[in-house]
């Protein structure tokens, strides 16, 4: 992983998570429960931190980081065993 990633939100987190699964906008604000003004400030912050100018950097930055399927179902475990 990136020496960078410490500095990225959990939501940004999430949101690459998705981006490195090829989902949509649409997907990820119903998979996030989020506004599309929130996912935009997610991405551009998460952009920003990491030096990216473009989405579609920003997805090969994910993949090549292993923000995938795996990530994702660790963050949800996360958040399950900290919401209990």
């Amino acid at each position: 992983m990136s020496e960078r990633l410490p500095e990225l939100s959990l939501q940004e987190i999430r949101v690459l998570c998705l981006i490195a699964r090829a989902k949509s906008d649409q997907e990820i604000l119903c998979e996030l429960n989020i506004s599309p003004r929130t996912l935009r400030r997610h991405l551009r912050n998460a952009m920003d931190k990491l030096g990216i100018s473009t989405r579609a950097k920003l997805m090969l930055w994910a993949l090549e980081n292993g923000f995938g399927e795996k990530r994702l179902q660790e963050l949800r475990g996360t958040y399950r065993t900290s919401t209990k």
